[in-house]
């Protein structure tokens, strides 16, 4: 964060999910800056703004009055606890402060009214829990449910008030839809359930519509105000024999808020179930102008596991700007456990002499595979070969544009193959940095020590990999801006380290809190330090520190569920000027390695169960999980995921949190 900012900007604009307001009582001034990636002044001189640049003692400019915080979530999820985190300074009695929440614009109605007490107890400080009721929220149509807002208002005694307007959501939690089959032919009938969860992940008896939609988008069968118990609902459609074929969708929304959708798609055509499974794997997810060839291997097996025999008829081609061209020669592969088919530079030449035209585009492989009886034919296609001239890809992730001249700046690069997978042991040459660098995980992270400049500064970063000629080797860089201070001539920052970007659950995080001030006296008024963790918009954790005269201070923080998938730690400090206040801030987001609150297994329900099952028997199994949870099952023929494979996964009910959790 920007030294020197007022504290809005560092929740307002830094996390798109809260905002913030501090407050002098002598000069009750209030300033806001535009997004994350505008935290400087730009052309405007920050000392003769605040009136600051002068080479007096900077304790002339302090001022002992009182001054307030007030950090509120930007955007109030309606029937939903929310934090809001309240602060004072500069008070040696309780002041209470009275919270109150009216509609917008015109004021009509009072939503929420309550009252908490800053004093020595709670060290001036606290996190208060509002929960704002639908009444009085119209939720009527799409457009006004989108772009309604609150006034959100606190009173500290009679020394301030504090306002803010804050936009609001009827988020009121996730629906996940799931089908038997990602594929169907016309007649089938599609069973689907809807698993339906509060936003904290818990079961919800909510109330809900379901609409199945053809691939005109018209919607063929509704139901409506349906109850999903214990978080579940079940239905069909069945589909005609002469029907539109493509992608349909089955849309879910909550009756009490439908601007909200949740989806899921299905593919309606005929088709016939594939006899066995062809698997096509390039030994290189790439190929680079200086190989030879090209190996692909090529396996067919029964999906009970027995080997195919018969003969596997090959073809190579090239595709350029989404145009796929074939190449020639077909190929012959009896071997179908374990053999190979073999492209040729001399044959991609023959069709292409200039190959360094190529680069961007890919290879694509088919194989139609023909049983030694003549009686089953599967085919099979891989492609997204690439062509390139550097077999590795470097990434910046998860790095900050910003820089603190003179301070530690982390750095995160990944190494990767062009298909995406992670390239171990890759040598890689930093910018600022005397030698390169490796990780034998294929993610770098490193700390530069920046310059004390206020200046852009390019990193570049750039693959030494023996073997390779200079133009081989993957490059990338990016530019850093400086945090622009509060005042030029008397720099203060505050720089958090972690040692790591990812974390698990239940781990204990060790954050180490510096804190960078221009001189003694500059530090001498700082007395005191807050943090706070956010998660999906919300505050979870807040805590006021003293630091006294210590210039590093050491926080153990445990990750805890309510911190997946990701959580941000910001902390700031600030010296009391007169006529406004220097607000000094950093911040750091982690991820939370992916994992599952509770535990599901399915299993055998004997220690040996038997080699072969038969069709017409029953058989039994075993499934263990968390008492009391609501466990749904589905069987599904493994065939049909070789014609189309979506499907319900972990990953996609996280990506709709992602999504949600982000509005």
């Amino acid at each position: 964060m920007a030294a020197g900012t007022p504290l809005h900007v560092l929740l307002l604009c830094v996390f798109c999910s809260c905002c913030a307001q501090i407050f002098n009582h002598a000069a009750r001034e209030r300033m806001r800056l535009g997004s994350w990636d505008r935290r400087r002044f730009g052309k405007m001189d920050p000392d003769m703004y605040f009136g600051l640049h002068d080479k007096r003692n900077p304790k002339d400019h302090t001022s002992l009055d009182p001054r307030f915080i007030l950090l509120a979530p930007n955007l109030l999820r309606a029937d939903s606890e929310e934090s809001i985190y309240l602060e004072s300074h500069g008070l040696n009695s309780p002041v209470i402060v009275t919270i109150t929440v009216h509609n917008y614009p015109d004021r009509r109605y009072q939503l929420l009214q309550d009252t908490v007490t800053l004093g020595p107890a709670n060290s001036y400080h606290t996190l208060k829990i509002i929960k704002l009721p639908l009444e009085g929220l119209d939720k009527g149509n799409e457009e006004s449910s989108r772009n309604q807002y609150v006034y959100v208002k606190a009173e500290f005694g009679g020394y301030h008030v504090a306002e803010q307007v804050v936009m609001v959501s009827f988020h009121s939690g996730y629906i996940f839809i799931q089908t038997d089959k990602p594929l169907y032919n016309p007649g089938d009938t599609v069973r689907c359930r809807a698993f339906v969860s509060t936003p904290t992940f818990q079961a919800f008896n909510s109330s809900i519509t379901i609409e199945f939609q053809n691939s005109d988008g018209v919607v063929v069968k509704q139901i409506s105000k349906t109850r999903a118990n214990n978080g579940i609902f079940a239905g069909t459609h069945v589909l005609p024999d002469i029907v539109h074929e493509g992608t349909w969708k089955i849309i879910a929304k909550f009756d009490n808020w439908q601007q909200n959708k949740f989806s899921s798609e299905f593919e309606v055509k005929k088709y016939v179930l594939p006899a066995f499974n062809v698997t096509l794997t390039p030994r290189k997810a790439f190929l680079s102008l200086d190989d030879t060839e090209l190996v692909v291997e090529i396996t067919a097996s029964y999906l009970y596991g027995e080997d195919v025999q018969g003969t596997a008829y090959v073809v190579f081609g090239v595709e350029v700007n989404k145009e796929k061209r074939r190449l020639p020669s077909v190929k012959q592969v009896t071997n179908l456990q374990q053999g190979t088919a073999t492209l040729t530079m001399v044959e991609i030449r023959k069709a292409y002499p200039d190959l360094s035209s190529l680069v961007g585009s890919s290879i694509y492989v088919k194989a139609s595979v023909l049983t030694k009886s003549g009686s089953d034919l599967v085919e099979a296609e891989k492609s997204g070969i690439k062509i390139v001239e550097s077999p590795y890809v470097l990434s910046f992730i998860d790095t900050p544009k910003y820089y603190k001249p003179g301070l530690p700046f982390d750095v995160m690069i990944q190494v990767s193959f062009q298909d995406g997978s992670p390239a171990h042991n890759i040598p890689v040459q930093v910018s600022l940095l005397a030698n390169p660098i490796s990780s034998h995980l294929g993610t770098i992270r490193t700390a530069i020590n920046m310059p004390a400049e206020l200046g852009p500064q390019i990193i570049t970063a750039e693959t030494k990999q023996t073997g390779l000629q200079p133009e081989q080797q993957a490059r990338q860089q990016m530019t850093l801006h400086p945090y622009t201070p509060f005042d030029r001539q008397r720099q203060n920052y505050l720089y958090i380290s972690t040692g790591t970007t990812t974390v698990s659950l239940g781990q204990s995080l060790g954050l180490s809190l510096h804190i960078n001030a221009a001189d003694k006296a500059h530090r001498e008024l700082i007395t005191h330090l807050t943090y706070l963790v956010l998660n999906k918009g919300k505050i979870i954790v807040a805590k006021r520190l003293e630091v006294g005269g210590h210039d590093v201070t050491n926080v153990l923080l445990t990750v805890t569920p309510e911190m997946m998938p990701s959580f941000r730690v910001v902390a700031f400090y600030m010296l009391p000027w007169t006529g406004s206040s220097e607000v000094v801030a950093d911040s750091v987001w982690l991820d939370v390695e992916d994992s599952c609150v509770g535990a599901l297994s399915v299993g055998p329900a004997v220690s040996k169960p038997p080699e072969y099952y038969h069709p017409g028997r029953g058989f039994s199994f075993q499934v263990r999980g968390v008492p009391g949870a609501m466990v749904s099952l589905v069987a599904v023929d493994n065939a049909v995921f070789l014609l189309n494979r979506q499907r319900l996964t972990q990953r996609k009910v996280r990506e709709t949190v992602w999504v949600y959790g982000n509005q």
